[in-house]
C-alpha cells in the first residue's frame, strides 16, 4: 500500500529529472486566458500556478502555493497514513507552484485507498521534440518498473502535447497514469492524471484537452 500512493504521487511526473524535460515543438499561437471550462467543469490553476486546467466540479482542487494541504487532503478522502504519504509526495511540487486535484468519492471505491487525482506545474525549459520526450519518458518510467501503453503527440485546445499512458503494477490493482506535457514560450506545463480503477481514461482525455499554459 505504500508503495502504491509513493508510485501515485511521485511517479507521475515519473522522476524529478523526468518532470524537467521540454516537451514537443511550440504550439499554435492562442490565447492562454481563453480558457474553455466543459459543462460539469470548473477550472483550476491560475497566473500564480502558470497554467490552468479544468476538472469536474465536484473535485477537490489544492493550490499548492497558497491552500492548507492537510486540509485539502481530508476533503479529497484520505486520512491516516494515506493522507500522510499523499502530503509528503505532493512537497516535490511545491516549488513549482503546483496543482493538485481529486475525486473526493474516489478513495473509497479504490482497492488501494487511492483517489483518482490530477497533479500540475509548469518549469523553465522547451523546444525538446516529442520523439526524445518519449524516449526520456520510457527511460525513466523503466526505472520505477512501469510500462508504457501509449505515446504521442496529439492535438489540445492550445496546440500540440506530448501525451503518454502508462502503468505500474499489477493488472487488478496497478495505477493508470495519463500525462500532458505542453510547451509555451519557453517553459513546459506538465500535468498528470492517476487512478487504480477502470473506466477512466476518457475523463483523463478530456481534461488534458483543457490544458492551458499561461
Amino acid at each position: 500500500m505504500r508503495h502504491m500512493v509513493i508510485t501515485a504521487v511521485l511517479g507521475l511526473c515519473l522522476t524529478s529529472a523526468a518532470c524537467s524535460t521540454a516537451a514537443a515543438p511550440e504550439p499554435a499561437a492562442v490565447d492562454p486566458l481563453a480558457v474553455v471550462v466543459p459543462s460539469g467543469f470548473k477550472a483550476a490553476g491560475g497566473p500564480g500556478n502558470g497554467f490552468l486546467v479544468a476538472v469536474p466540479t465536484d473535485w477537490v482542487v489544492l493550490d499548492l502555493t497558497k491552500d492548507d494541504v492537510d486540509q485539502g487532503l481530508r476533503r479529497a478522502g484520505l486520512s491516516g497514513t494515506t493522507l500522510e504519504q499523499t502530503r509528503q509526495g505532493l512537497k516535490a511540487l511545491i516549488p513549482g507552484k503546483g496543482v493538485w486535484a481529486a475525486d473526493p468519492g474516489s478513495a473509497a471505491r479504490s482497492p488501494g485507498a487511492l483517489p483518482t487525482n490530477l497533479n500540475g506545474f509548469c518549469q523553465a525549459g522547451g523546444g525538446k521534440r516529442a520523439s526524445l520526450l518519449i524516449e526520456e519518458a520510457k527511460r525513466d518510467l523503466g526505472r520505477l518498473k512501469a510500462e508504457i501503453v501509449e505515446s504521442g503527440e496529439v492535438t489540445i485546445g492550445a496546440g500540440r502535447a506530448v501525451r503518454i499512458t502508462y502503468t505500474f503494477g499489477s493488472a487488478e490493482t496497478g495505477v493508470k497514469g495519463t500525462q500532458y506535457h505542453v510547451p509555451h514560450k519557453g517553459r513546459t506545463c506538465v500535468v498528470t492524471l492517476s487512478t487504480d480503477q477502470d473506466g477512466r481514461q476518457e475523463l483523463f482525455d478530456r481534461i488534458g484537452r483543457t490544458v492551458r499554459p499561461l
